[in-house]
Order: structure tokens, then C-alpha cells, then sequence
């Protein structure tokens, strides 16, 4: 089993960063991406449940995200 072992920085005894390696860096981000998304789906039901929500054509909504460049977005 590989050891997940990490390098605590510290300034003058007060922790400052932590060291850790690429592979648990990226499932970190990986975590913070899924509990985004998971996140955005629940504001979003509660929205589509409100008296004046519009429903969307996810078709329509997909081939309009793709035809932007990431920046105007």
C-alpha cells in the first residue's frame, strides 16, 4: 500500500502549505470538482421547481456551449 505522505511548511511555527504528492493533488481537485457539480445540480432543482422556472432544450443548450470559446463563458 503506497503511503499518502505529506510536507507541512511552516513560517516561523505556523503553518503556511502543505506538500503532497501529484497523484493525491489530483484527486483532491477531482473531490472539489464533483462536490461542485453537485452542488450547482442541487441549486439548480430547487430553481426548476420555483412558480416561474422555464424549461431549457438540453440539445439546444449543449450545441450553444460548444459553439463558445471557453472564455465567453
Amino acid at each position: 500500500m503506497k503511503e499518502h505522505d505529506h510536507v507541512i511548511i511552516t513560517n516561523n511555527g505556523v503553518g503556511e502549505a502543505v506538500l503532497i504528492s501529484f497523484e493525491d493533488y489530483a484527486k483532491y481537485e477531482e473531490y472539489l470538482h464533483r462536490r461542485f457539480i453537485f452542488d450547482e445540480l442541487q441549486k439548480s432543482k430547487g430553481k426548476a421547481n420555483e412558480p416561474d422556472a422555464e424549461p431549457h432544450d438540453a440539445k439546444e443548450l449543449f450545441a450553444r456551449l460548444e459553439s463558445k470559446s471557453p472564455m465567453d463563458r
